[in-house]
């Protein structure tokens, strides 16, 4: 009996405490938001490089670090642990991307939440002109995003001075972008992030979220995720609702053109910018709704791509002519098969085409 009391008291213990957590996380602002705010961020990080480049070949670990940036006026002082991560890109790059892990205890003295994980995209090739070039296409990506839905992360243009505390690297600064916490992301949904819903059954998830998600991924061309594995995207799982995918990492893309990208050969795609459709299969109430809100931003999108100036005028204008054939494609689709659905139409280039662990049956594909 005492122990019963002791764990019903501990349970309730632990529930006022998440819930305490979650509250202060929600009123107070986090990191990313300390960060943000301008259109670029001069920061320094000072970090043992040596540690990190070598990591592209081996396991990555923690190395000691510190953020420096300048705040209204003050210079601020974060110590930080960082390491490299991914998978491909850590492997083919000359220079990693990052994960920036801040200290819970000094972001509560700071007053902020504790949300303490942030992505740092970096420049992949030390060819200064495509490095930047690259890096930058695919912050356009995520805020082309958020333009089209809320489900999407948040990400801040910064300008990094790259300090070797070893003294064996020179200093270097190169252009990146910053990506929120995905705690931070999911809250904002009023949500978190789902851990084990590799495929997920099609009922479980928001059809017009997962629809307006593929379009997205349709509209820069980018065929490198999977829904059913859970790969390159986020399912936010919300209180009594159903899970929305939030896709990140578009490197591979049509509108980045990456140099070391490389098509995906089994979906049928001849280069990185032959778009393939992936979304599962919904009805035609849903897409067109969809392809509406597209339309509508066509000249807000396109507008954004042309105004963006840190990239020189021809990789703007390679971008728009690129986002823009989407538009002209759907045409061409509606008018050549008015008959069908808007699903059998973006599905009928590559009718058989399955993202990575997909069920037949999930993408109209009969066997």
């Amino acid at each position: 009996m005492k122990t019963l009391q002791f764990c019903t008291v501990w349970s309730i213990f632990f529930i006022v405490f998440l819930l305490s957590n979650t509250s202060l996380n929600a009123q107070n602002p986090s990191a990313f938001d300390r960060l943000s705010g301008v259109e670029v961020r001069e920061i320094t990080l000072k970090t043992d490089l040596s540690k990190i480049l070598d990591s592209r070949t081996s396991e990555p670990e923690y190395a000691a670090a510190e953020l420096i940036f300048d705040r209204a006026g003050v210079e601020e002082h974060w110590p930080i642990k960082v390491k490299a991560r991914g998978k491909y890109r850590r492997r083919v790059c000359d220079f990693p991307p990052l994960k920036l892990n801040l200290s819970k205890g000094d972001l509560r003295a700071r007053g902020l939440a504790d949300f303490d994980d942030l992505k740092l995209v970096t420049h992949c090739t030390d060819d200064r002109a495509d490095g930047k070039d690259q890096v930058l296409r695919e912050y356009l990506a995520y805020l082309l995003y958020a333009q089209l839905t809320p489900a999407s992360y948040r990400v801040q243009l910064v300008r990094i001075q790259y300090v070797d505390t070893e003294g064996r690297i020179s200093p270097l600064r190169r252009y990146g972008f910053i990506i929120e916490d995905t705690d931070e992301m999911a809250a904002r949904m009023g949500g978190s992030e789902c851990d084990e819903c590799t495929n997920p059954a099609p009922a479980t998830v928001d059809a017009a979220a997962e629809n307006m998600h593929a379009l997205f991924q349709y509209f820069i061309g980018n065929t490198d995720y999977s829904l059913p594995m859970v790969r390159n995207l986020k399912l936010v799982s919300r209180p009594g609702r159903q899970l929305v995918p939030v896709g990140y990492d578009f490197d591979f893309s049509g509108l980045v053109n990456a140099t070391y990208a490389l098509p995906s050969m089994q979906l049928g795609q001849m280069t990185v910018q032959h778009r393939i459709f992936l979304g599962m299969s919904t009805s035609d109430e849903i897409i067109a709704t969809n392809i509406a809100t597209f339309r509508q931003k066509r000249l807000e999108l396109l507008q954004m791509v042309r105004n963006f100036k840190y990239v020189n005028r021809e990789s703007r204008d390679e971008m728009a002519a690129y986002l823009d054939l989407f538009y002209v494609q759907l045409d061409q689709l509606e008018r050549n098969s008015p008959s069908h659905s808007w699903y059998y139409r973006l599905r009928q280039e590559a009718p058989y085409a399955l993202p990575a662990g997909g069920a037949a049956e999930n993408y109209g594909v009969r066997k």
